[in-house]
């Protein structure tokens, strides 16, 4: 299993980053940067019910967290995640 030295755009250690196979993780889609990240916005819903995401690799200089930390979304996803989220307390807090 190939490994990567992770590092912040100042070059700052971050930490190791493990791949399964022989790929390499895949560069940043904005600063090309070692991605540590996918977008967590689902685009569609499979046959079988399984949500797909896009999958956008992002580092951790360009990831955009939710409300909830464990999902990161890209700039696109970002603000349609955060509607969504407003749209759903705002329900639960009329009903």
């Amino acid at each position: 299993m190939p490994c990567y030295n992770l590092r912040d755009k100042d070059g700052k250690y971050l930490g190791k980053l493990c791949a399964k196979g022989s790929g390499t993780p895949k560069p940043c889609r904005y600063c090309g940067q070692m991605s540590e990240f996918l977008c967590d916005f689902p685009i569609i819903k499979t046959p079988s019910g399984r949500r797909k995401t896009c999958d956008m690799a992002l580092c951790a200089d360009c990831t955009q967290k939710g409300n909830n930390p464990k999902f990161d979304f890209c700039r696109k996803h970002y603000p349609m995640a955060k509607a969504a989220y407003e749209r759903r307390l705002a329900r639960a807090q009329a009903g």
